[in-house]
């Protein structure tokens, strides 16, 4: 299966440059892994999921920037895995929208203990995870500011470490884009795509990634 995993648009448009590398690409799937807005409307988080949409089967969370309803947005060949799980062509997909507490107070933000909480309740939905999306990375992981300090979720990163899915795709760090491994879990920060940042994802016996970026 190809995959292409977006992340951080923050209430830009998609660049024509960015559209064209998806569509030629051909993925089965998308998976955009939040901010599509800056404390934006649903609405407007709306009509980005459509453009996608009109390229593959999108499967989408909110980020921290975001409403938390759009994380429930009900929209032809668009599938919300805040807090869910599902099975698309035989690999099964899971995800936590929003973040970890961050210092800015942005609409979507959890506890630690909250997500662990979460994420308790969300490895009961499936037989297992082969694709985790989450808009925070786990801690130690694609996650570093610009400063050098580790910003990701501790609780998430307990979680992978003892789940394991295949892939864990994450956004919310900018400067942390990168493949980074956890164990057996290949962590994935494809960087935000208002930079024209995306990564593309082939997963079969193996997994294979690869960062892109269009201008």
């Amino acid at each position: 299966m190809r995959i292409i995993a977006l992340s951080d648009l923050h209430g830009n448009e998609f660049s024509p440059a960015l559209l064209r590398e998806i569509r030629v690409r051909e993925p089965e799937a998308i998976v955009f892994l939040g901010d599509f807005t800056s404390n934006g409307s649903v609405l407007e988080a709306k009509r980005k999921l459509e453009t996608l949409t009109k390229l593959s089967a999108t499967m989408f969370i909110p980020g921290n920037c975001d409403n938390k309803e759009i994380g429930s947005l009900n929209i032809n060949k668009a599938f919300p895995l805040h807090l869910s799980a599902m099975n698309f062509k035989g690999y099964w997909f899971a995800g936590h929208g929003g973040s970890n507490k961050t210092p800015f107070s942005t609409p979507l933000e959890y506890r630690e203990s909250e997500l662990k909480n979460n994420l308790e309740k969300l490895a009961k939905q499936a037989p297992r995870i082969d694709v985790f999306l989450t808009h925070a990375p786990p801690y130690k992981s694609c996650d570093k500011v610009f400063s050098g300090f580790s910003a990701g979720s501790a609780a998430i990163r307990r979680f992978l470490l003892e789940v394991q899915p295949r892939v864990c795709l994450c956004g919310h760090i900018h400067e942390g884009k990168g493949i980074c491994k956890l164990k057996e879990t290949v962590v994935v920060n494809p960087g935000p795509c208002f930079a024209g940042n995306f990564a593309v994802i082939e997963l079969g016996e193996k997994v294979s990634v690869k960062l892109h970026s269009v201008d």
